[in-house]
């Protein structure tokens, strides 16, 4: 009879309860936590010395550690950028333009398509977000939470910006409050509060930058929740393109965009005029902006809001495909006699 068959039919049904997850060696026994290895000692001496014809060690076994879960954000191509939809589907980056940044405490942000987003912070506006979307991009072959690392000029030059003193200073004032601010935001039941990016550290001889990503900031990438842009086009609106730029971001998260109505392209692109014939001659002259990239191949201007047509990504001329093929349902048809 083994040791564990001895150990087992001196403590009938407390075996069981003590030594069912033991590990058992020539010299002993090592079991789950310390506390157990305290009570076995204790507990029945006697039965194991019987049972080894020894006195055993009595340790506690090594836990292996658990393997981090790797999240990478590589689903994009040269030439894209990538947001999630939580992102581009909400006021987080308004064109602000000249107006002046606000300050907000857990706001409610202006969203749509079942997304919620609450900022804490000094308000982003689309400058920012061209950083920012960089950022993303330059983190996409790497695991989230691995520094990134890039000098200001080569970012600057990426942002199509000039590098001298004053353009750095203002990269470093992005970053920082991109840092600062907070947001609280939930699509498809799933949510991450947090910064969009972590701290980091930065060279100042080398003018070299270290930024980290948060893991968790992953679970709003999660599928049918992130869309492509198209950074040339989005390049060629310029730095005044400020509410074409927020639409093109807006409407890239859309596969086949309905009749949008101008009060909610404006509050989703942060217009704060107070006429609404303003809004909506600012609205129609982005629409105009956005078709002489190439972004849309036509708008239809209603009174009630404005409908574009547009060209789709491959994986949205995918999804279109899909949702046109799906077999329609045969119906009975009723007899007549």
């Amino acid at each position: 009879m083994g040791v564990q068959e001895k150990l087992a039919a001196l403590l009938g049904g407390k075996y069981e309860t003590w030594f069912r997850n033991a590990a058992f060696t020539e010299a002993g026994v090592a079991v789950e936590t310390s506390f157990q290895a305290d009570n076995v000692r204790q507990r029945f001496d006697f039965e194991l010395r019987e049972a080894f014809g020894f006195e055993p060690e009595i340790t506690v076994q090594k836990k292996k550690p658990k393997t981090a879960e790797i999240v990478q954000l590589d689903f994009w191509e040269d030439g894209k950028r990538a947001s999630a939809n939580a992102v581009l589907r909400s006021a987080l980056f308004p064109a602000l333009g000249r107006q002046k940044r606000q300050f907000m405490k857990e706001v409610m942000l202006d969203s749509v398509g079942g997304v919620t987003v609450y900022f804490t912070g000094e308000q982003f506006d689309q400058s920012d977000f061209d950083v920012y979307l960089e950022i993303l991009n330059l983190a996409r072959p790497f695991p989230l939470g691995t520094p990134v690392k890039f000098s200001s000029h080569s970012l600057l030059k990426k942002l199509g910006k000039s590098t001298g003193g004053k353009d750095h200073k203002w990269l470093h004032s992005v970053l920082i409050r991109l840092r600062g601010g907070t947001i609280d935001a939930t699509d498809h039941k799933k949510r991450y509060f947090g910064g969009l990016i972590e701290g980091g550290i930065k060279d100042e001889l080398m003018e070299m930058y270290e930024i980290a990503i948060n893991p968790k900031f992953a679970v709003l990438f999660g599928f049918g929740m992130w869309s492509k842009i198209d950074v040339v086009q989005r390049r060629a609106l310029g730095g005044k393109g400020a509410v074409a730029k927020a639409l093109h971001a807006y409407y890239s998260s859309h596969t086949c965009p309905q009749l949008h109505a101008f009060e909610t392209l404006g509050k989703i692109t942060g217009l704060r005029e107070k006429q609404k014939r303003d809004v909506r001659a600012r609205l129609i002259k982005a629409h105009d902006e956005l078709k002489n990239i190439g972004f849309l191949t036509d708008f239809e201007v209603t009174d009630s809001g404005i409908k574009i047509k547009k060209i789709n990504t491959s994986s949205q001329q995918k999804h279109l495909v899909k949702a046109f093929s799906k077999p329609e349902r045969k119906r009975t048809q009723k007899g007549t006699g």
